[in-house]
């Protein structure tokens, strides 16, 4: 009877080093014999998360109650309420339901969001998440950089009026007669005038019917809602407005929409037959 007795302690303390036992565990009771029932019960005890905010162990984390999660406490498993918005987190099961855990800005901390912050997108679809947020490579949504965040052009990119520094993030675009270049975009309203010398400067943009040169890229004379282009009756290029949905066009730039496919200004997403 010492003997079985003794057994019985070694196997607890077997199983509370982590052996396990039973449903959860990573041993099995096969060859338990008469023990299997008192070990099966330890083993219940020591892995479950209970329905509480007090602690053991876990076997599921579904066993928490849906306004908690399970997480590790000081003495083991521990069902935890959810955290509200603005909280540092580090899943989305720590949030409360319909709020994610995502990054709030470049170099911030993980925290219980609202969204569109944290929802799930595809990365690389440039359509995936709303105005004022990216597809980060995490396949969630994340704002656009501000002023001085880090930034990594299209993969993390900044806010329209500001263009991505490689040195010091994102950064103000250069205004009239300041310097600019391929890597430093002016603001709106100005273009970087590369017919110069170097360095280049941004000049104004000119508005419509003004004279313009179409070897610029992307007719970047002409004001944001204008692209230069031939007109017939003055016989030379000038700034026109951009093309409307269903009119005729060569290039992306020429649409209102930015999308020019099969000749015709489309919607963005919008499907055309082969």
């Amino acid at each position: 009877m010492h003997v079985r007795q003794g057994v019985v302690v070694i196997t607890l303390v077997a199983v509370a080093g982590g052996a396990g036992c039973g449903g959860g565990g990573g041993a099995s009771c096969e060859g338990c014999g008469e023990f299997r029932e008192v070990m099966g019960a330890f083993c219940d005890v020591l892995e479950r998360c209970p329905i509480s905010t007090y602690p053991i162990a876990y076997r599921s984390r579904d066993e928490c109650e849906a306004s908690l999660y399970c997480a590790s406490g000081a003495t083991g498993m521990e069902c935890r309420a959810r955290k509200g918005a603005g909280q540092p987190c580090a899943a989305a099961e720590e949030c409360q339901p319909d709020l994610f855990c995502a990054l709030t800005g470049s170099g911030a901390a993980m925290a219980c969001t609202a969204g569109p912050a944290g929802q799930p997108c595809n990365y690389g679809s440039s359509s995936a998440c709303p105005d004022g947020f990216f597809c980060a490579t995490r396949d969630v949504c994340e704002p656009l950089r501000t002023l001085g965040e880090d930034c990594n052009g299209s993969f993390e990119p900044c806010v329209p009026e500001l263009y991505c520094d490689t040195i010091d993030g994102c950064s103000e675009r250069p205004g009239e007669g300041q310097e600019c270049d391929y890597n430093t975009p002016c603001a709106r309203g100005f273009y970087c005038d590369t017919s110069a010398s170097y360095p280049y400067h941004c000049v104004a943009r000119v508005g419509p019917g003004a004279p313009c040169s179409s070897s610029t890229s992307s007719g970047a004379q002409c004001l944001e809602e204008y692209r230069c282009d031939y007109d017939s009756t003055v016989g030379d290029d000038v700034c026109l407005p951009l093309l409307g949905i269903g009119e005729s066009c060569s290039g992306n730039d020429e649409c209102q929409s930015g999308v020019c496919n099969q000749s015709i200004c489309l919607v963005t997403g919008q499907c055309v037959m082969p």
